[in-house]
Order: structure tokens, then C-alpha cells, then sequence
């Protein structure tokens, strides 16, 4: 599930925010209190809350200084400022609100990691079939017969995928 406004994406699982091209990698603290945040949009998230949130009751940390760092981690990838706030609201000595707009999407697959097709595998094969048929050229100096070594492993690739 990721989470878009007008101006930014931000995938929660990769603590990513996509903004105006660039993408900003959050450290797991500042990714979770974001995912915190928009999940809640609209809401005061309390201080004690986020704290509970991203340390857990048994955590000695410096709470203070951690939240404090985390949310400035946030305005730094959303382009954001404390005053106005165009996202993070800070509510003085009581907690967070995400305030913009925001809509659940879910990711897209990027073609860049989708499965390839027969046509992408067909390809593959006849350009792994012509580095063949060159490497034994050049290794044998017999054109005919690495012409016959790519015909059987074309038709060894044809027959296969096909």
C-alpha cells in the first residue's frame, strides 16, 4: 500500500518518498512515524503515542531528541516546513497531524521488474544463439559449421518455448 498526495508518494515498506522526480530514502524511524502519520490524516497522533509507536514501552532512547530528529527527516524528503506546515503539524507539547490530503494507492508494477514474456525470452535466444554461433567462428574459423550449431540451438530454443 502506498500513500500519494498532490506532490509526493511514499511507499511505507521501503520508507521511499517519491517527490518531483527524486527519491528520498528514510531511515525506519521517520518511515514508520510518516506511515503513522498519514495513516491518521487529520488526526493528532500524541507525542506519547508515536513515541510508544516507534520505540515500544521497554526502549531507553531519548525520546525527545529522536522525535525531534525524525520529524525534521520528514519535512526534509516532503519539502516541508514548520511554519506553515504543508504537511506535519506540529501541536505544541501535545503531538503530530499529517494535514494534507492524501489517498491510498496501491504500487504499480514497474515494467522494469516485470516477468519477461516469450517475446523477451525469444530475444534472449537468438542473441545467445548468435554469440555462439560468432564465439564458435571465430574459435573453429568454420562458417558452416557454427551456422549449424545456431540453427540447432534456435530451433532447440523454438521448440521449447513454443
Amino acid at each position: 500500500m502506498r500513500f500519494r498526495t498532490p506532490s509526493f508518494e511514499f511507499d511505507p515498506p521501503t520508507g521511499e518518498v517519491h517527490r518531483d522526480g527524486t527519491v528520498y530514502r528514510l531511515e525506519p524511524q521517520p518511515a514508520a512515524l510518516l506511515a503513522l502519520l498519514i495513516s491518521r490524516a487529520g488526526e493528532l497522533v500524541p507525542r506519547t503515542e508515536a513515541i510508544r509507536e516507534l520505540w515500544g514501552e521497554h526502549t531507553a532512547v531519548n525520546f525527545q531528541e529522536g522525535l525531534d530528529y525524525s520529524v525534521r527527516q520528514i519535512r526534509i524528503a516532503l519539502g516541508d516546513r514548520a511554519r506553515p506546515p504543508r504537511y506535519v503539524e506540529t501541536i505544541p507539547r501535545r503531538g503530530y497531524r499529517f494535514v494534507a490530503p492524501v489517498e491510498r494507492s496501491t504500487p504499480t508494477i514497474d515494467p522494469r521488474r516485470q516477468r519477461p514474456t516469450r517475446r523477451h525470452m525469444w530475444t534472449a535466444a537468438v542473441l545467445a544463439a548468435v554469440v555462439l554461433a560468432g564465439t564458435t567462428a571465430l574459435v573453429e574459423r568454420r562458417p558452416n559449421r557454427h551456422h549449424a550449431i545456431a540453427v540447432s540451438v534456435l530451433k532447440a530454443v523454438h521448440d521449447r518455448l513454443f
